[in-house]
């Protein structure tokens, strides 16, 4: 049964549907460290961004980003994608 409080079907289901028609994927992060390490690459669950991923997009789109982008450390996200 489904919690009553739960934002699952009134908020997330249909912001991840809609994201999915624009062609994001979506991954389920609720058992992502379960056996103590992240299979989505995180190094922790503080960690928002899922900075690998972020710098393919990028590159692959060719947008432009900061250097910090190009190496391992903290990743800066541009004003137009923290804008969206």
């Amino acid at each position: 049964m489904l919690n009553p409080n739960s934002e699952d079907q009134p908020v997330e289901l249909p912001i991840t549907q809609t994201l999915e028609t624009l062609g994001w994927q979506h991954h389920n992060g609720l058992d992502e460290f379960e056996d103590g390490q992240s299979h989505l690459g995180r190094e922790n669950k503080s960690e928002v961004v899922l900075k690998d991923r972020l710098r393919l997009a990028m590159v692959t789109n060719r947008l432009p980003g900061p250097k910090i982008l190009s190496t391992r450390g903290t990743v800066a996200v541009p004003k137009a994608i923290a804008a969206m």
